[in-house]
């Protein structure tokens, strides 16, 4: 899910990152580090290319938004695909606890 390639950092709109189609271990551990270095800088993630939501994804990504909403931070996850919205409520999250949009 989240892509290997190094984050890049938007010098006024904060950092940005990417995630991938598919996820594993490594990218995971990528991407916390990747919100670990930037936790005091706003940050938007493009998730249009996702396919399937990892749970240990969404579990970082609920953690991730509340922490940057406390600290008045802006987090976006934009280009969130509408097939993936759609499994968000069964799993008792709406798109605002991950930093989407509804559409």
């Amino acid at each position: 899910m989240i892509n290997s390639a190094e984050p890049a950092s938007l010098p006024q709109t904060g950092a940005l990152w990417t995630l991938a189609a598919q996820s594993d271990h490594n990218a995971l551990q990528e991407f916390q580090a990747f919100l670990l270095v930037n936790r005091q800088h706003p940050v938007r993630i493009e998730a249009g290319d996702l396919r399937r939501p990892d749970t240990l994804l969404l579990q970082l990504l609920v953690a991730a938004c509340r922490d940057w909403v406390a600290r008045g931070l802006p987090f976006q996850l934009t280009g969130l695909p509408n097939r993936i919205l759609t499994l968000l409520p069964p799993l008792g999250l709406r798109p605002d606890m991950i930093g989407a949009e509804a559409h």
